[in-house]
């Protein structure tokens, strides 16, 4: 595992702990947001609404570790947001903008935003040197095909049987 990938995981593990956190502290937080579809004060919605993020979070964290192309880029995406995130939390401390969630929840929204944009920053700097998931050029090769580093497989493999083939076949002189 390399770092690209423990800092992804590192924060995919922290926002799920953090999920939690909010919900057995402040079960009103997730209760102010699935009010307007009615389902508020409901323990077993908000238990299953927790459980499908951290399923979700699961996902990506073992996209993560199998270096999956799809999950690097959606990551990418998903940490790159946080250029929104930041300055909305920082505004709605400030009181710039109406605050329909407690102030520490805002604070707290606004470091995941600024821990979001340094992740994607991060990932995106990886990628400029090694590709996805900071991989090494020589890793690259190695889990790529054998018909994609230039020659098909079949003629490297000729070449490697057809010398130890044709010897057997050909009569012994004596």
């Amino acid at each position: 595992m390399n770092r690209t990938q423990a800092v992804v995981i590192g924060f995919v593990t922290a926002a799920w702990l953090a999920l939690i956190a909010v919900l057995t502290a402040q079960p009103n937080i997730y209760d102010a947001q699935l009010q307007d579809i009615e389902l508020a004060g409901q323990p077993l919605v908000r238990l299953a609404f927790v459980a499908a993020v951290g399923l979700v979070l699961l996902v990506l964290v073992i996209g993560a570790l199998r270096r999956w192309r799809w999950t690097f880029w959606l990551m990418l995406i998903a940490s790159a947001s946080g250029v929104i995130r930041l300055p909305l939390s920082s505004l709605q401390i400030f009181g710039v903008l109406p605050r329909d969630v407690p102030q520490w929840y805002a604070g707290l929204q606004a470091l995941v935003g600024g821990m979001q944009m340094l992740i994607a920053a991060a990932m995106l700097l990886g990628y400029r040197r090694s590709g996805p998931w900071a991989r090494s050029r020589s890793s690259q090769r190695r889990y790529r095909p054998r018909a994609e580093r230039g020659q098909p497989y079949l003629l490297q493999q000729e070449r490697v049987l057809a010398p130890a083939i044709l010897a057997r076949i050909r009569p012994s002189s004596g």
